[in-house]
């Protein structure tokens, strides 16, 4: 027997409030048009019942309205006592992405609650205006990783130059993995050509999270001045190193990779070996179509399908031949 799942008191008198609102715009009982309007405002009206968990899933539920009306009542949530009630307004408004939100959610970076603050960043880089840059720029320096993280995510974001220094300190004093992520990614994301001598220097790091991901944000910027480090990196003793390696030298236009993804393609792990194989078919060089069309024989399932997507790409009469096997 399947036991009776009791839903608690606060969630059963919002869905009854929204519910009342569509079965009277239904029954005609009020206005015609009233549907999205009435449930709207019975959303912000029900942002001051006198329970937090109410007034929090009232305003999570305006977000997902996207109606103009919810932005200065989502506000005024920013200053709710609950901190549930404060993070889901900012949740919303960061869906919203209504500019009026911005000064109030830079307010919100400074809210006692850790969890606010991280939705307020996050928000914040949603909505993409440049007047966040310097208050996600200090949260870099946040006491809590989480806020850190999504301050460094935002600023990725919205990819504004101011951000490229401060962000390589903060991978120089970063512990945190997915921190040290976001960072790495946020520097690849803006492309400013300033973070290239860091990164490059943090390929040889002794802290292999760095490694990686310093690895994937020189291919997005693709400055040739990474080349180098980059095809010293495929020998790096870690496997996801040399994959990462692989893929950012596929993203760099420079006639000195194609040897050593040559190389890579008979690397002891079928990773590595994919990695070389999809970074050779962005390159269009015919020493590699035999090389690739060797590869659609590797004993490892995946490395043959990338090697025939990458095959796929290259314009020779040879790939297309293969392909067709």
């Amino acid at each position: 027997m399947v036991p009776l799942r009791i839903r608690p008191f606060w969630q059963i008198r919002l869905w009854y409030a929204v519910l009342l609102s569509v079965c009277f715009c239904s029954l005609g009982l009020v206005s015609a048009g009233c549907g999205q309007s009435d449930y709207v405002r019975l959303l912000i009206a029900t942002l001051k019942d006198p329970d937090a968990r109410v007034r929090g899933n009232a305003a999570e539920a305006l977000g997902t309205t996207k109606d103009p009306r919810t932005v200065e009542p989502l506000i005024a949530a920013l200053k709710d006592p609950d901190a549930l009630v404060r993070g889901n307004a900012a949740g919303a408004l960061g869906t919203i992405k209504d500019p009026r939100a911005v000064k109030p959610l830079i307010a919100a970076m400074r809210d006692p609650d850790p969890s606010v603050r991280q939705v307020a960043a996050e928000a914040l880089g949603t909505i993409k205006d440049p007047r966040a840059v310097e208050p996600l720029i200090a949260a870099l320096k946040d006491p809590d990783a989480l806020v850190r993280g999504n301050a460094a995510g935002a600023l990725g974001t919205i990819k504004d130059p101011r951000a490229v220094e401060p962000l390589i300190h903060a991978l120089k004093d970063e512990d945190e993995d997915s921190n040290i992520r976001g960072v790495t990614y946020a520097l690849g994301s803006i492309g400013d050509s300033r973070a290239v001598e860091l990164l490059v220097a943090s390929l040889k790091d002794p802290d292999v999270r760095v490694r990686r991901y310093t690895a994937g944000a020189l291919g997005d910027i693709g400055d040739p001045r990474a080349v180098e480090r980059l095809i010293h990196a495929l020998k790096d003793p870690d496997t996801a190193v040399r994959c990462n390696a692989a893929g950012a030298l596929g993203k760099i236009n420079d006639p000195r990779v194609v040897e050593p993804l040559i190389a890579a393609l008979k690397d002891p792990y079928a990773m590595v070996r994919g990695g070389a194989a999809g970074a050779l078919g962005k390159i269009n060089d015919p020493r590699v179509v035999e090389l690739l069309i060797a590869a659609l024989k590797d004993p490892d399932r995946s490395v043959r399908h990338v090697a025939a997507g990458a095959l796929g790409k290259i314009n020779d009469p040879r790939a297309h031949t293969a392909e067709s096997r």
